[in-house]
């Protein structure tokens, strides 16, 4: 399972934006906007093992994805890609009235720890 090399175009969103660049300013081996199986990962993590390479997809939800239809297209696309061994987290940067969170870059920092 690998990465393609192409890029997809970067998200006109500026709080994914964002997001991404404080993860990429953190994790030398996170990249943005990658595809694999046809799937664009907002960002990926590869984590290196001993043997093999893990992938991690970390997936910045807007506010859309909290409609129920969104749930549940965000959910099969969760379920394929964790059948095909990329663990997905999904980080909602903003808060309950839908406001970017107070200290986005620690809780994407909190996120990140959460996940090892």
């Amino acid at each position: 399972l690998s990465l393609s090399p192409l890029l997809g175009p970067r998200s006109p969103s500026a709080i994914e934006a964002h997001c991404a660049d404080v993860i990429l300013s953190l994790l030398s081996d996170a990249s943005r906007n990658r595809y694999i199986m046809g799937f664009e990962l907002d960002v990926a993590i590869e984590v290196a093992g001993v043997r093999t390479t893990a992938l991690i997809d970390f997936e910045i939800d807007e506010i859309y994805h909290r409609s129920q239809r969104q749930q549940g297209i965000d959910a099969r696309r969760d379920k394929f890609l964790q059948l095909v061994g990329v663990k997905v987290v999904r980080f909602d940067p903003f808060d309950e009235a839908g406001r970017e969170i107070a200290d986005l870059d620690q809780s994407i920092k909190e996120k990140l720890h959460e996940v090892g």
